[in-house]
């Protein structure tokens, strides 16, 4: 099975991507335990943390520079009938188990009144926040893909700093300084600036030369946000702040962008396209949704030893004990999504 070129560097950035997810949800419970833990576990932790920050950043990349393809050309009709259908039947059917899961397995009082605010509010479970980010800009594609076909680069590229500004740099003013701008975002708000900016990196050619720059300062604001995190948690007598890894802090843009311009610049490397690597990685890929859906069931499990084993992130030290668990947990959620796919009335939960 050779990789199709055209489509390959996509499969390579959303195994990749998966990895990061499931590597920030697992190490994310270690990251509560900054007085109870050695220094340099938490450390490694944070670290591996925030660098893991790029995940869903990445996932939106990808879904604006496929869906936002000036080349497609079908109606609006077409387009939700098409895409629709791959994320609500998904969503109920996840809310609906992540219920149960919560209320049989971690014996919590919910309601059925309760699931369906939760479900209207949005979400029943900690990653599912990413699918009520999907049903948006899919809403707000056939608006986007109209401006992205007719405006200027120039005018994109205008969008999205401003889109920065207000998304990023204006929450950011306010944290440090206590001060609330007054401008009001009417239109430049949450997550689409990602969206627009898949498209806009897929074109930004960066010269080989210049990619350790790239690398060099993905680590440099790598690191910035662990100090950052730990500079906030310090001095909050040992209770976890995140102010430092959220979407929208530039530090956790510049990772993102950085590690997509990267991971772009590596999609004609031969190693990668060797049966061993690209076989894998395309499949990864292929059920990344339904491992992103199913993961945080499968990392509890695993923690608490369900599965015949306890593996977490603090088994033997977190330089071990992290990537144990991430592998195990792409290895099982990727085997029972692969089963569930085999039975007809569920196929369609796990696109």
């Amino acid at each position: 099975m050779q990789p199709n070129s055209n489509l390959f560097y996509v499969d390579m950035i959303r195994a990749y991507a998966i990895i990061m997810v499931v590597l920030l949800h697992t190490a994310a419970p270690a990251m509560l335990n900054f007085s109870s833990i050695s220094t340099s576990s938490w450390w490694v932790t944070n670290i591996l943390f925030s660098f893991a920050h790029q995940g869903v950043p990445l996932f939106i990349f990808i879904s604006g520079l496929l869906l936002l393809d000036p080349q497609k050309t079908e109606s609006t009709t077409t387009f939700f009938r098409k895409r629709m259908s791959k994320v609500l039947w998904p969503f109920l059917f996840w809310s609906a188990f992540y219920y149960f899961w919560r209320l049989f397995y971690q014996d919590q009082n919910l309601t059925t009144s309760d699931a369906f605010a939760l479900v209207v509010k949005g979400p029943m479970y900690y990653h599912l926040w990413f699918v009520y980010v999907i049903i948006g800009l899919y809403l707000a594609t056939p608006i986007l893909r109209s401006y992205t076909r007719n405006a200027p680069v120039a005018n994109i590229l205008y969008f999205v700093a401003v889109w920065a500004i207000f998304y990023s740099f204006f929450p950011l003013f306010s944290y440090f300084t206590g001060s609330h701008i007054g401008i009001r975002n009417v239109l430049f708000n949450s997550l689409v600036g990602y969206f627009l900016l898949g498209p806009l990196l897929k074109e930004f050619n960066v010269p080989r030369k210049y990619s350790w720059w790239i690398a060099i300062t993905v680590v440099a604001a790598t690191l910035f946000t662990a100090t950052g995190t730990h500079w906030l948690t310090l001095h909050s007598d040992g209770q976890y702040q995140d102010k430092f890894i959220r979407l929208y802090m530039p530090n956790i843009n510049v990772i993102s962008m950085g590690m997509f311009v990267l991971l772009l610049k590596c999609r004609h490397a031969g190693i990668l396209k060797k049966q061993c690597i690209a076989v894998p990685i395309k499949h990864i890929a292929m059920y990344s949704f339904g491992i992103y859906l199913l993961h945080p069931a499968i990392i509890e499990l695993l923690d608490a030893g369900w599965l015949g084993f306890s593996l977490h992130a603090m088994i033997i030290h977190p330089v071990v004990g992290i990537p144990l668990t991430v592998m195990a947990t792409i290895a099982i959620s990727f085997l029972v999504v692969a089963m569930l796919r085999q039975i007809p009335v569920l196929r369609n939960v796990v696109p």
